[in-house]
């Protein structure tokens, strides 16, 4: 569940008319009509009563919901309101590493709009580095704050502490040119004795031996194969033979010489900062980041 549904579903209840609620939304009905329709499977509960043609009602349980989500959003634009009158008397930069090749800030960035409005003398920069460099960076000082999977935070907490942001959910990359991209319904175990290629890293090399032996139980039998960094892995992975793991956030994914399979397996993502920083600025990015990625994503 996210805000926009129930800011939708708010607008909605407030005119009681799909059409008006769509054009103060800028939305088209039909979109509008369907985000609701989501909102209500996710809540397991009918909002609106439908069964009137000219006249839209809210059940009892949207009554309910309408009364919650309002005193929420009442609650939360004091909230605003407070935070802006703080935000003024914080100034200062926080810097933040992210993993190179996600995109990361596409789903940071409406944060960070709202992070503005509160504090608007603090600036927030974000860089895109390798991933095995974010923890090195973090502790030497450079970074305040860096976004990273938590198996590259192994053997760091005397120094580290982290807060989980989001469980990002893996994928199987391969070309469209890759035999198995003319399957209708292509499978994990149609990437039998196919090569699996992993970045050379003692961190990735674990982390790609479990995921090989979770393969395994779908009948990929996969050989995996070390490649020095993520651009010699795309570029053999375009060329139709072999495949490598993904995420979700991967730039990659977007690619259209490329196609994507769903695999069970998740890896969270964390927000880690060094235990003695003193940022103060970063220090309340850091409490409200997790917070908001909780309620939005």
């Amino acid at each position: 569940m996210d805000s926009r549904k129930i800011n939708y579903f708010l607008e909605v209840a407030r005119e009681m008319s799909f059409t008006k609620a769509s054009s103060k939304l800028f939305i088209t009905q039909s979109a509008l009509s369907q985000q609701i329709s989501q909102l209500e499977k996710e809540l397991d509960a009918q909002l609106f009563d439908r069964s009137k043609k000219r006249h839209l009602q809210l059940t009892d349980a949207g009554r309910l919901f309408y009364d919650f989500f309002s005193k929420q959003e009442e609650e939360f634009q004091s909230l605003l309101v407070q935070a802006r009158r703080l935000g003024n008397n914080i100034q200062g930069n926080v810097k933040i590493g992210l993993i190179e090749g996600l995109d990361i800030v596409g789903h940071v960035m409406p944060f960070l709009r709202h992070w503005q409005e509160l504090y608007p003398q603090v600036s927030v920069t974000m860089e895109s580095i390798a991933p095995n460099q974010l923890v090195s960076r973090l502790l030497d000082g450079y970074f305040d704050a860096v976004i990273v999977f938590g198996f590259f935070l192994s053997g760091q907490s005397a120094v580290i502490s982290d807060t989980l942001l989001y469980d990002s959910h893996y994928k199987i990359l391969f070309s469209k040119n890759n035999p198995v991209a003319y399957s209708k319904h292509p499978q994990i175990k149609d990437f039998e004795n196919q090569p699996v290629y992993v970045q050379e890293h003692p961190v990735l090399r674990r982390s790609g031996e479990k995921e090989v032996n979770i393969l395994k139980r779908y009948g990929a039998n996969p050989v995996l194969t070390y490649l020095p960094n993520h651009d010699t892995i795309l570029a053999e992975v375009s060329t139709g033979i072999g495949y490598t793991f993904t995420h979700e956030w991967d730039r990659s994914c977007a690619n259209s010489q490329f196609l994507t399979i769903d695999i069970p397996i998740k890896t969270p993502l964390y927000l880690a900062y060094r235990k003695d920083l003193r940022n103060q600025p970063a220090k309340r990015l850091i409490e409200l980041l997790p917070q908001w990625f909780q309620e939005n994503t």
